[in-house]
């Protein structure tokens, strides 16, 4: 499967106790006394980054690198590097048949015009054509394992997270599983459903590497081996405490056509209903467009 390259602190403490301790304890999306989801939401934010730029200040020497650099968190690799006095994490996940080290290539050079972050590129199991990988439930432990580790090593909280075809897959997959780990997320070209793409792609390598990983063609549209690892099967568990999640589609995708991306939106949306989800097409194939995620992700 080829790609076409193509705040002070002090104010925002003091209006956190401006809410009751109650408030605090209701759960993410639902209505808290005195304080509507959009303020609480934006006292939430203003408090996460008056945080990471905290950290930022006294950001450890040892986790600074104009190159890359390889991480072992528990057994899961990784990659990552830094530009300037990073204040926030840059969780980029590779595509349907690559590793961590994409983000290491032209594929994804633009995402290092992002200033003051660390970026960090899990492996997850690598390529998609293994039981370890595809959708499973490890991946997405795998990517948490990773997350958890920069930010006990860094003391930053806010994670951007920016992931294209198997990637955007696994975006979605991470946004149901652990729904409170994103800030922000950047998604291009997902699959939804696997049993849905194993009928509709014309990619045949994409049904070999299904084959390869799962054993066979799916049963029908509710194969539990296709399903538990695909989006659709845990998207009722987000709960919208990513503040932002705009999700990419070609018009021309052949590979996971558009409907994937309003399947997923619809999804989210149905979980949390206020959440701030969304699709945007572009006229273009099963693509990524590295500079366009700059956009999409710090300008708030």
């Amino acid at each position: 499967m080829r790609f076409q390259f193509k705040h002070p602190v002090s104010f925002i403490v003091s209006l956190l106790f401006l809410a009751s301790p109650a408030a605090f304890a209701a759960p993410v999306g639902q209505n808290l006394p005195g304080i509507d989801r959009s303020q609480m939401a934006q006292i939430l934010m203003a408090t996460e980054k008056a945080s990471d730029n905290a950290a930022a200040a006294v950001y450890p020497s040892s986790m600074l690198s104009s190159t890359w650099v390889t991480g072992n968190a528990a057994g899961e690799p990784y990659v990552y590097m830094t530009t300037g006095k990073p204040n926030k994490i840059i969780l980029y996940l590779h595509s349907w048949t690559a590793d961590m080290t994409q983000i290491e290539t032209p594929f994804a050079s633009d995402l290092l015009n992002i200033q003051n972050a660390i970026f960090v590129a899990p492996n997850f199991n690598g390529p998609n054509n293994t039981p370890a990988a595809l959708g499973s439930q490890d991946t997405s432990d795998r990517i948490n394992t990773v997350i958890e580790e920069i930010r006990y090593k860094t003391n930053l909280t806010r994670v951007y997270l920016v992931g294209t075809s198997g990637g955007g897959m696994a975006s979605l997959l991470l946004l149901g599983r652990y729904p409170n780990l994103v800030y922000r997320a950047s998604i291009w070209s997902p699959c939804y459903d696997l049993a849905t793409a194993y009928g509709e792609t014309a990619d045949p390598s994409l049904k070999a590497d299904m084959i390869a990983a799962i054993g066979s063609a799916p049963t029908g549209p509710d194969d539990p081996r296709y399903l538990g690892r695909s989006p659709r099967s845990v998207l009722q568990n987000f709960n919208g405490s990513t503040t932002k999640v705009i999700i990419n589609v070609g018009t021309k995708d052949t590979t996971f056509p558009k409907h994937n991306g309003y399947d997923a939106m619809n999804a989210m949306l149905a979980a949390s209903p206020g959440a701030d989800v969304s699709v945007v097409e572009w006229p273009m194939g099963h693509e990524f467009h590295a500079i366009d995620v700059l956009k999409q992700l710090v300008l708030e």
